[in-house]
């Protein structure tokens, strides 16, 4: 099976497809190979260009096949639009930023452990850029250290957040991250011969990180988010990982918390999702 619409008419959630393994896709050549020109629908009838009423319009004999070279997903992303930097006092603003998050991580980790929750421990923070400029976000995706970019939405003052877990211990990762850019520099450029900071694209993209509220976490409209005090339904997307069961921890503790968990859910590649939960928004 396969979607009906062209690339331009989708939308995808930035909380869901700006990571990696989410389950959903770029579009490729076989998609686009696969998918024929229809004509119009009709109720619950799909007309296809020179055939008949189909009795399931939602599923495509493929077309016949036309060569298309291979576009990277990425090639859309390749000029950023970054600001101007003084590098060691930007380096150091954001080394600032990170240092005042440690005390509170380890407190969050502890306070973790000591309810029972020895695994899958972590904090979530929220990493701006300038308003006007781009952030590098797919940089702040790093699955081999655990590290997962969760949410990317844009403000009204044209600013780009980006929403990103952290396990327990890997802040290590981002400091080393700025720590090079401020004191190291990278190949000289084959071209030019000219060097440049390491990681100067990510971190120069970075305006400010701190840590991320509920709401960072949230990728409908703002106005849509639940008033305090006032019991709602959530739904819980929980990432499939090696070696931690997410559903059975999340209704281990949901008594503690006053939750109320469904029996129920759906699983897809790479995710699980709860039917929903009540929770009293603080």
């Amino acid at each position: 099976m396969l979607d009906d619409r062209t690339p331009e008419d989708q939308h995808i959630d930035p909380g869901i497809s700006a990571q990696r393994g989410g389950g959903v896709q770029p579009w490729g050549t076989a998609a686009i190979k696969a998918a024929p020109h229809y004509n119009e629908r009709k109720g619950s009838q799909c007309v296809m260009a020179n055939e008949g009423p189909k009795l399931h319009p939602h599923i495509f004999a493929p077309a016949a096949a036309s060569s298309k070279d291979f576009t990277s997903p990425k090639s859309g992303r390749g000029n950023l639009t970054l600001p101007q930097r003084t590098r060691g006092q930007h380096a150091n603003h954001l080394l600032a930023q990170l240092h005042n998050t440690e005390p509170l991580a380890a407190a969050r980790a502890e306070e973790q452990k000591s309810e029972g929750l020895d695994e899958g421990n972590g904090i979530y923070l929220v990493f701006k850029s300038t308003p006007g400029f781009d952030l590098k976000f797919e940089s702040l995706d790093v699955a081999n250290s655990g590290i997962e970019l969760c949410t990317v939405r844009k403000t009204g003052d044209s600013q780009t957040e980006a929403t990103v877990y952290v396990p327990d211990g890997k802040l290590t990762y981002f400091l080393n991250k700025i720590t090079a850019y401020r004191d190291e520099d990278g190949k000289p450029s084959k071209k030019t011969g000219l060097t440049k900071p390491k990681n100067q694209d990510l971190v120069s993209s970075i305006g400010d990180i701190q840590l991320a509220a509920l709401q960072s976490l949230w990728t409908d409209l703002p106005e849509l988010f639940p008033a305090p005090q006032r019991e709602v339904t959530w739904e819980v997307w929980l990432r499939r990982t090696t070696g931690v069961d997410h559903v059975t921890r999340l209704r281990q503790h949901a008594e503690r918390y006053g939750l109320t968990v469904s029996q129920q859910e759906i699983v897809f590649i790479g995710w699980l999702l709860d039917a929903g939960f009540m929770e009293s928004v603080v």
